[in-house]
């Protein structure tokens, strides 16, 4: 994936500025910096949630700046949202089940899901509003895998779970990294995208400050930070 100097607005206030930004097949990269600043922006605009004023997105090849979330969708790539989104009245099972209606060929399947989230298993049958925050973030990352994406855009996923609960998603995305699935994790948690990511980009005021290897984003940290966060 590629966006190249994306432009963003809501109504005349100029949301993001310039923006370019690359995830390679198989890469995991992560976007970081403080709340308000763009990311959640950015990502939306990558899926086709929000109309882009100016620039290009584009997809393995093929320009998808116009293209509506479905399409991006069935082009392969899946959005987790930081508030899940999931279906409250709907079992586990249910919430999945839908995804697979118009997924993308592809490996991933529900019992390949329930491998990687057993405990999605044990609450198969519980209606979404009763699961921890955890378990609901386990969802939402599952029926997003089984649209059989080639890009995943998880926007803050760490937000608000137990440490316990961070390392389990960490292995689990080291999992489906194995399998092939490129990345985009829009995080605050460094620990977490220094785990993950071989590439960090920096945002402030909507546009990118900083991007580098993960290896220079550590050795630099305190010249980033300087940046953005005082």
């Amino acid at each position: 994936m590629h966006a190249d100097n994306l432009n963003v607005f809501y109504g005349k206030a100029q949301a993001l500025h310039d923006i370019d930004i690359n995830v390679h097949d198989g890469e995991i990269v992560a976007l970081v910096g403080r709340n308000g600043v763009g990311k959640s922006t950015l990502i939306k605009s990558i899926c086709g949630l929000l109309p882009t004023r100016a620039g290009r997105r584009m997809l393995r090849g093929r320009d998808i700046t116009s293209e509506p979330p479905y399409v991006t969708a069935r082009l392969g790539i899946a959005y987790v949202p930081d508030n899940r989104q999931i279906f409250p009245n709907l079992t586990t099972e249910e919430n999945l089940r839908l995804a697979t209606i118009r997924a993308r060929p592809g490996a991933w399947y529900l019992d390949r899901v329930y491998t990687l989230f057993p405990r999605l298993r044990e609450r198969a049958s519980f209606a979404g509003q009763v699961l921890s925050g955890g378990e609901q973030q386990m969802l939402a990352i599952g029926r997003a895998l089984l649209l059989n994406p080639v890009l995943l855009l998880l926007d803050e996923p760490t937000e608000g779970l137990a440490p316990v609960v961070v390392d389990q998603l960490v292995d689990a995305l080291r999992i489906i990294h194995a399998a092939g699935v490129a990345m985009l994790i829009v995080e605050q948690n460094f620990r977490m995208t220094e785990a993950l990511a071989s590439r960090q980009y920096v945002m402030d005021s909507g546009r990118i400050v900083w991007s580098g290897s993960t290896e220079e984003f550590g050795s630099q940290r305190a010249e980033v930070e300087s940046l953005v966060f005082f």
